[in-house]
């Protein structure tokens, strides 16, 4: 299970060679060994042993939490955070932001004469449907799950994608733009994929922020 060998089946031509590919998709951290085996008509079988390592990426949100303080109605504001992935494969998370709607994420302003590329691919909006099957479970996300999905609703799902390079960091930043007045305080929805839902220790962060009166001032 896991292993899928492309093509299934073909000819080779005398003296002639045939490539194959081998696909190893693994839902769970494991060590795989197994071996393909080769049927040769009239001939001999070939086996050909395969060994993968599944591990889970060592994820972690630098920052002990994501504070805000006092915003006053009406108003913004962004608080910068970073994730580093300190393991040799690609980190992958999704933050669900469905049940808090005054949040919204995006890649952190770059430093004055930071002139390091923006990876595209780092942080993507997803359907619905995408982050389900990705964490592997249902955390209560809502939207309709079993139609075909649009780029527009993808937009405004509120749930994110991102990934993390080996060995590298990812500088994101969540922005609070308060409508109601209000204290939150809140874990960070954050889920690892393939994890069945699990949060990492190295990724559980307290949201804190508190949406205030404007103050009306007289002279």
């Amino acid at each position: 299970d896991g292993v899928t060998v492309t093509p299934a089946r073909g000819r080779i031509a005398p003296e002639g060679t045939a490539d194959l590919s081998v696909q190893v998709s693994l839902e769970r951290p494991l060590q795989l060994d197994t071996v393909i085996q080769l049927s040769i008509r009239g001939g001999k079988p070939i086996r050909l042993p395969i060994t993968a390592l599944a591990v889970v990426p060592a994820m972690e949100i630098i920052e002990p939490e994501i504070s805000f303080q006092a915003i006053t109605l009406g108003g913004s504001k962004t608080v910068p955070f970073t994730i580093a992935n300190a393991s040799a494969v690609e980190g992958t998370c999704y933050i669900n932001l469905q049940d808090y709607p005054e949040f919204t994420l995006g890649h952190a302003e770059r430093g004055h004469g930071d002139e390091t590329q923006i990876d595209p691919a780092a942080l993507q909006p997803v359907s619905v449907q995408t982050y389900l099957a990705a964490i592997g479970g249902n955390d209560g996300a809502r939207g309709r799950v079993d139609t075909p999905v649009e780029e527009e609703e993808e937009q405004q799902s509120q749930v994110w994608k991102v990934t993390v390079q080996p060995n590298d960091q990812l500088s994101l930043a969540l922005t609070f733009s308060p409508v109601e007045l209000g204290e939150h305080y809140f874990e960070f929805p954050v889920k690892a994929a393939g994890g069945q839902g699990e949060v990492p220790d190295g990724l559980r962060r307290v949201v804190h922020a508190k949406a205030l009166r404007p103050r009306l001032l007289f002279g």
